[in-house]
């Protein structure tokens, strides 16, 4: 043990430099002192208050600030107030050393008043404060600032020579100055003995001429200040230049006497002779040069050299210089903006002491007016940039898509060549385009015979025939208009027709020397996936007669077998989470809460806290984090501020409950449903409405959209249950299950509808929202899903494009210079567009499919589309 009041001091100065160096994080070392405070050891507990003190006094204001956080005053204060145990010298040491905190947080009451604070509301809880040190008092009047590494500035150009920072010409940080700079502008290294840094760091080429701290009054120091000349420097300067102005005019008289004559150069050469002779080897060298010289000119003489621009009065021709681009500003307007930003940012300035009382010095309004005119100018070329940027985007991507449809060409001749030198072909029948394109593998179990598609049916055709209450045919199973789609790949029959719309895969980098394995286990999960939907060609449309009868309209969704998949949502996500956890490098984490987001700017990491059952707070950081949690996100919450996220969030008045419709008695072994499965069920009721999504056991998933004061009243007993259904749904009553029926509505709470717009949907280069975290919406559309994985998708297309090399970590530095970016703004107009259309579809659905106006718009729109090819006509 160390004996009592022995101290290190060697080594707690260095403590104090890697604290004033910033090597270590000032919260991370006041954490550290504060548990050592609180140590049961009483040795240990005066070391720690030892070594407190000494950084507080040399470590810098940036850990003083944190030791004048109530994080770590309260303890102290709680532990003195509440006369807690502690050894007579340890509280004999912490009186002491909250009396000399108390002085020097004195002259900065608004940073470090808290401690004051403190020391006050120990002397109100009776406890008396040692005298104050005289020598403690007399530095608190004339404290001044320790000094310490300056916190790291952030900019997308270098502050020297203004390059903008892309992927290849990385940011570096001045760690004098704590400005960015590009490689060319600070490129030096030297030791910071007054920040306490004794190993060479980088620094700029301002502050290596400087050799001293980065001043604090003025900002603009980047670019080196010139010398101020001095007299010998001065006359030394005359000097040389009388010396060349006279060699300049004895090169003149010389010129013209150079083309007759040679012989005067040798005479003078011979002319020195007497002092080559006391150095034989000088004049050898002499002697090779003008022999060198004869048979240059010999050459000259022989073959004359076509004199150019550059060879005319020995001016070396100038370079052209490069064009100007149009969306490059002035260097007056940069200046102005720059000027401003930085005078007003700077958090020290001491002209903002004085703005309560003599508001704003006249300097600081004429940056202000200056500014302000090239604010316009900036404004103007930042949405020329915007326009271009949108312009480019859209070639990159047509250029993507016909290189992966190229790609996509090779391979199908690639595969062509080998099967035919594997083995003949299996038949020779078939269209190009059934070749190039197969078509997804369907087959139909043997108990179930096959029925006829839909696909081709017009319009036109009545509406399907009532079902009277009291009939067999609600009992009666249906089998699917669309044959299912298997899990094992079968052959697809040879008459497939060029016309025929397959559902589409997911696409997958092609790229088969990295990504092959990817790819192979990306098909099979499309595969999997595809085996758990039931398609949709049409909305079936229940509605009531006058005499009480059910009257089914079906609506085609298009005349080429057009339609949508209806997928079970949790089915979905075993799935995924299934095919996630077979990869080598995906760990799962369960039992793991959320509680904060904290983005780290030194260093480009998040920092995650997490409430982890039976283990308490955990902290994990890491390079990138995907919030991908839902509607209610914790990523979205706690990160809107530090990202400066703008976030809306609107309601409907509208809410819904989930209900149910079992399956049928099974026929023949195979599942059977009480509805047409291959159709949306929708009950329009103008206010409400009820659907019906058909899942692959048989079953349906009911969905009661209603007004809140709707809902509420019928669900207040079982009678206004029953009573509600069989007076506006008798058909859907009698396929469900009445007693299951009054126990969903009676027991599950009905849940709000809104919708979530994020703007971006990406915090720099290290958060990325995706699916309902960024951009929740209504259900109305049945395109919620699809924009989740139309995220993943797009967010890894602008990774590939983006991805030279292997070094990933390197992209993440830039934000407006990397992929991250370019997916934000790509998902941006189509994230609001699907909104819109989500909402639209709301009122198309409880109250259009019944307009006689909607109908017609149907008809003349499958008539258009009947007429017109599929790339001049879509449905609607």
């Amino acid at each position: 043990m160390i004996p009592a009041g022995h101290e290190d001091i060697a080594v707690n100065l260095e403590v104090c430099d890697q604290v004033r160096a910033r090597a270590v994080d000032p919260n991370e070392a006041m954490q550290a002192l504060k548990a050592r405070i609180e140590h049961k050891n009483a040795n240990v507990q005066m070391l720690a208050l030892g070594l407190t003190d000494l950084c507080i006094k040399n470590g810098g204001d940036h850990f003083f600030a944190q030791v004048a956080s109530p994080t770590f005053m309260d303890p102290i204060s709680a532990t003195l107030r509440l006369r807690r145990p502690l050894v007579p010298d340890v509280r004999s040491k912490l009186l002491r050393c909250l009396q000399d905190w108390r002085y020097l947080a004195a002259s900065k009451p608004a940073e470090l008043g808290y401690i004051v604070q403190i020391a006050e509301q120990v002397e109100q809880a009776g406890i008396e404060l040692p005298s104050p040190d005289p020598n403690t008092v007399a530095a608190a009047r004339v404290f001044a600032d320790t000094l310490a590494a300056p916190e790291w500035s952030y900019g997308n150009v270098c502050t020297k020579c203004r390059s903008e920072f892309t992927t290849f010409l990385r940011k570096h940080h001045c760690r004098n100055c704590g400005r960015v700079f590009c490689y060319a502008c600070a490129d030096k290294t030297m030791s910071l003995p007054w920040y306490g840094i004794g190993q060479d760091v980088r620094v700029c080429d301002g502050c290596y001429n400087r050799e001293g701290p980065a001043s604090t009054q003025n900002t603009k120091e980047a670019i080196p200040p010139k010398p101020r000349p001095t007299q010998k420097r001065m006359r030394k300067e005359d000097q040389d230049l009388e010396k060349a102005i006279q060699l300049s005019l004895q090169e003149s008289k010389a010129a013209p006497m150079q083309n007759t004559q040679q012989e005067p150069v040798q005479c003078a050469a011979h002319a020195q002779g007497p002092s080559d002779a006391d150095d034989p080897e000088l004049g050898a060298a002499i002697a090779a040069s003008l022999r060198e010289m004869e048979r240059t000119a010999q050459i000259m003489e022989t073959h004359p050299k076509k004199r150019t621009a550059g060879d005319l009065g020995g001016v070396a021709p100038r370079a052209q210089a490069p064009a100007k681009s149009a969306l490059e500003l002035a260097s007056q307007d940069v200046d102005n903006v720059l000027t401003f930003s930085q005078t007003v940012l700077q958090p020290a300035a001491p002209w903002k002491r004085n703005v309560a009382i003599d508001g704003v010095p006249r300097p600081v309004q004429n940056m202000c007016e200056k500014a302000a005119s090239s604010h316009l100018r900036v404004v103007r070329n930042m949405d020329e940039g915007n326009r271009r940027l949108y312009e480019l985007v859209g070639l990159h991507e047509k250029l993507s898509e016909a290189v992966r449809m190229y790609i996509g060409l090779l391979d199908v001749h690639g595969d062509t060549l080998n099967q035919t030198s594997a083995a003949p072909p299996l038949r020779t029948s078939a269209t190009p385009s059934s070749a190039a394109i197969p078509a997804v593998p369907q087959a139909v179990p043997q108990a179930v015979p096959q029925a006829v598609p839909q696909a081709n049916v017009p319009p036109t055709m009545p509406s399907a025939p009532p079902l009277e209450p009291g009939s067999d045919t609600m009992d009666a199973p249906l089998v699917p208009r669309f044959p299912m789609v298997p899990s094992a790949p079968v052959e697809p029959p040879a008459d497939h027709s060029e016309t025929a719309q397959d559902v589409p895969l997911i696409e997958f980098d092609r790229r088969r020397t990295t990504n092959e394995e990817q790819m192979q286990s990306g098909i099979s999960l499309a595969d999997k996936v595809l085996s758990e939907v039931v398609p949709m060609s049409a909305r079936m449309i229940h509605t009531l007669g006058k005499d009480g009868s059910v009257q089914l309209d079906r609506q085609p969704y298009g005349t080429q077998g057009e339609g949508i998949n209806s997928l079970d949502r949790m089915r979905l996500n075993r799935l995924l989470l299934e095919q996630a956890l077979a990869e080598e490098n995906v760990h799962s984490f369960f039992e793991h809460a959320l509680i904060n987001v904290q983005r780290r700017r030194h260093n480009d990491t998040v920092l995650l806290t997490f409430d982890v059952a039976g283990k308490g707070i955990v902290e994990t950081a890491h390079v990138m984090l995907f919030g991908c949690d839902g509607i209610n996100s914790m990523v979205r919450c706690k990160t809107t501020s530090s990202l400066r996220m703008n976030i809306s969030q609107s309601y409907i008045d509208t809410g819904y409950v989930e209900l149910r419709i079992p399956a049928g008695r099974p026929r023949g072994g195979a599942c059977s449903w009480k509805m047409d499965p291959n159709c949306l069920h929708i009950w329009p009721k103008h206010h409400y409405m009820l659907i019906a999504l058909p899942n692959t056991d048989g079953s349906f998933t009911v969905t009661l959209f209603a007004p809140f004061p709707l809902l509420e009243a019928c669900r207040e007993h079982e009678e206004e249950v029953l009573t509600f259904f069989s007076t506006n749904f008798p058909d859907a009553l009698r396929a469900m299950n009445e007693k299951e029926l009054v126990h969903q509505m009676l027991t599950i709470r009905a849940s709000p509808l809104g919708t979530i717009q994020c703007d971006p949907l990406a915090g720099g280069s290290s958060i990325v929202l995706l699916g309902d975290a960024a951009h929740a919406m209504v259900p109305f559309y049945g395109q919620g899903l699809n924009c989740g994985l139309e995220d993943v998708r797009v967010f890894m297309e602008e990774y590939d494009s983006a991805m030279h090399g292997d070094n990933a970590i390197s992209l993440l530095q830039n934000v407006k210079g990397s992929f991250i970016y370019s997916y934000a703004m790509r998902r941006r107009a189509d994230v609001d567009a699907i909104q819109r259309l989500a909402q639209e579809n709301y009122t198309v659905m409880r109250s259009k499919v019944l307009s006689p106006f909607f109908l017609l718009r149907k008809r003349l729109d499958f008539l258009l589309a009947t007429l017109l090819s599929a790339d001049r006509w879509q449905n609607l």
